[in-house]
């Protein structure tokens, strides 16, 4: 009978252990798989006079290109390498997570507004918000554009 409550006792108690070789992302959060942005992508659209621009952070590059469609002499087009440490950073600085949670809202264009997506281009997927301006996340990659785009 004693060796019973033994037996008992010692599987009731390893049950109750945490398996050591197991952790949890809290516990090491490196063991956690890290998605990686390729790039960032901001398009914009809309307005009465046809604005667009197509706005890009890559590993060593950004690229601005607007254009107004009233007008011919609106046309812009810049492009700028950047050191990869600088778009490391940059990628880095981004809450992937926090974005994934943005709300989209409705478009702004039936109220001749201009419409703006953001694009994070993952490994293996994209994720893209149009015109979630109550997320954090999105709003920091909008300041990342004025960073870049001197709008004379």
């Amino acid at each position: 009978m004693n060796k019973l409550l033994l037996v008992s006792f010692l599987l009731l108690n390893s049950c109750g252990e945490k398996n050591s070789t197991a952790t949890s992302p809290k516990e090491n959060p490196e063991s956690v798989q890290k998605e990686n942005i390729k790039s960032i992508e901001i398009n914009s659209a809309g307005g009465q006079l046809g604005y667009v621009s197509h706005f890009i952070i890559s590993k060593d590059s950004v690229i601005f290109q607007s254009d107004m469609m009233a007008s011919e002499n609106k046309k812009i087009e810049s492009k700028k390498a950047i050191p990869n440490a600088e778009s490391e950073k940059i990628f880095n600085y981004i809450d992937i997570e926090n974005f994934k949670k943005a709300i989209e809202k409705e478009s702004k264009q039936p109220v001749d507004g201009v419409d703006q997506t953001i694009i994070l281009n993952l490994d293996g997927k994209d994720i893209s918000k149009r015109n979630a301006y109550d997320n954090k996340t999105w709003n920091k990659i909008l300041q990342l554009q004025s960073k870049y785009v001197n709008h004379e």
